[in-house]
């Protein structure tokens, strides 16, 4: 990955969740530990670690009622406070094949404990039963291309997200506090270093001499100093795990010929189910999308292989929370990469909408300009308002964006009205914009029935697969 060095005014992070969930429980009196720890759906000793904390930092007295110092906090605990008469270093983490950053700012690493001679190594975490083998996503080097560094507003975001939910989430844009007075500078300048980031894939153990059904990996950036902190904190990262089998395919399957023979608790050796499984998935592919194989890219097809993979395992009541994640983000990166490609093929066009709605002006005077420009548009073609989604989206970034929102209206605001693709898009753009706000990786940081509901059904899957079909044939066909 590309790391940069940041130089920041001193700051102190807001509360992650559950500090927050505690502190709010602890304001009513009569709120025991093992209380919180069943309403959160979390374990008790998890709960009595960040209450302790809390006491250490007086936010709470002996007997676990909030003092004053913690009413305060309760008030102002979503907040960043910045010492401008102190600086900071902190790091930035972008993958060296796409526009996209780890999405948390990294205070800290640590140099991995290995033996390998390969320099410079970035942090490394490793789980029970780990094998000493080391292996690389030298792969991903051929893929490399130059990259833009990030800019003040990225690296806002990375620290809100990262102070707001303390490493485990998501933010909105509309956090109390927008980073103003950070004066952000990148050291010595904006040339990246690039490093090997390091971490553990693993096989999650589930009964004596049983494994789960498919890998995972540990989230490489998470900082734990304890037994319990590792036993008690959820620390799979989905979104690499995907990054990895996207674009570092040779590596995992190198991984999975080593650990093929484990027994998974299907009672089935992981390489047979993996090939029973495959053959599934091209059996389905070639039904659904067969007609359109040597129509669309490699990649295209890769997303909807995985597409029909999370699917099935919703079939056969796997890991609904790892399915869900998987089918939302595949789903999202075909659309992702049918408007990417229409951004490569307009460079002009692109370069024109960026220059007429993403100025220097303020972030909220750009956000107007668009709402503006999309309510005219909706007002054109469909003598209609704007969907409200569509007008929220227009906060998004256009000309770095991070997510399916920002490709959307990006590509509206070409106003290409005779492009069959934009009368194409413009005519699923309720859906889109749906697909759009599913989940992918958001649940971290929330309590166990929150999640549960965010997670999609199988009715929910069967929709948007029924659509992605069509939307594909349409594709295929303009």
């Amino acid at each position: 990955m590309n790391m940069y060095t940041v130089q920041t005014n001193d700051f102190k992070n807001g509360m992650d969740f559950f500090e927050k969930a505690v502190l709010r429980f602890k304001t009513k009196p009569g709120f025991k530990d093992e209380d919180i720890a069943h309403l959160l759906g979390v374990d008790e000793k998890l709960i009595k670690m960040i209450v302790s904390k809390l006491v250490q930092e007086k936010q709470l007295d002996g007997n676990g009622v909030l003092t004053e110092k913690g009413k305060t906090t309760r008030l102002e605990m979503d907040g960043l406070i910045v010492n401008s008469a102190q600086k900071r270093i902190g790091y930035v983490f972008q993958y060296i094949n796409e526009d996209r950053f780890y999405p948390f700012y990294v205070s800290d690493y640590r140099i991995p404990d290995t033996t390998v001679e390969v320099e410079p190594k970035i942090l490394g975490q490793k789980g029970d039963g780990y094998t000493t083998r080391v292996y690389y996503a030298k792969e991903i080097l051929d893929e490399a291309v130059s990259l833009l560094p990030p800019d003040e507003k990225t690296i806002v975001k990375l620290i809100r997200n990262t102070a707001q939910y303390g490493r485990q989430g998501d933010t909105s844009s509309d956090s109390k506090n927008s980073g103003k007075g950070l004066s952000i500078k990148l050291l010595p300048d904006d040339t990246p270093q690039l490093v090997w980031v390091c971490t553990y894939m693993y096989f999650k153990q589930e009964g004596e001499d049983l494994y789960s059904s498919d890998w995972k990996v540990m989230d490489p950036f998470v900082l734990r100093d304890t037994e319990e902190e590792h036993e008690e904190m959820a620390l799979d990262d989905k979104s690499l795990k995907m990054y990895l089998e996207e674009c570092a395919p040779n590596l995992v399957e190198e991984f999975i010929q080593e650990f093929g023979d484990i027994e998974t608790i299907e009672k089935q050796r992981y390489r047979e189910a993996s090939t029973s499984m495959n053959k599934v998935i091209e059996e389905n592919f070639l039904q659904d999308f067969g007609i359109y194989s040597s129509a669309v890219d490699s990649k295209l097809q890769s997303y909807l292989h995985r597409i029909i993979r999370s699917r099935l395992r919703y079939q056969y009541d796997d890991d609904i929370e790892d399915a869900s994640i998987n089918f939302s983000d595949n789903l999202q990166k075909v659309f992702e990469n049918v408007l990417k490609k229409h951004r490569y093929n307009n460079p002009r066009l692109y370069s024109e909408v960026n220059r007429t709605f993403e100025s220097d002006q303020d972030s909220w005077v750009n956000k107007n300009n668009k709402q503006a420009a999309l309510e005219q548009l909706y007002k054109f073609v469909f003598d209609s308002e704007a969907p409200v989604s569509l007008l929220a989206a227009a906060k998004q970034n256009i000309r770095r964006p991070s997510a399916l929102k920002g490709f959307i209206v990006a590509f509206f605001l070409t106003r290409k009205y005779r492009d069959p693709l934009y009368l194409l898009i413009l005519k699923h753009s309720a859906i889109l914009l749906e697909i759009s706000e599913l989940r992918n990786d958001r649940s971290h940081g929330k309590v166990q029935e929150e999640r549960s509901r965010e997670y999609l059904t199988k009715e929910e899957v069967d929709k948007y697969y029924d659509f992605l079909k069509s939307f594909i044939n349409e594709y295929i066909n303009i």
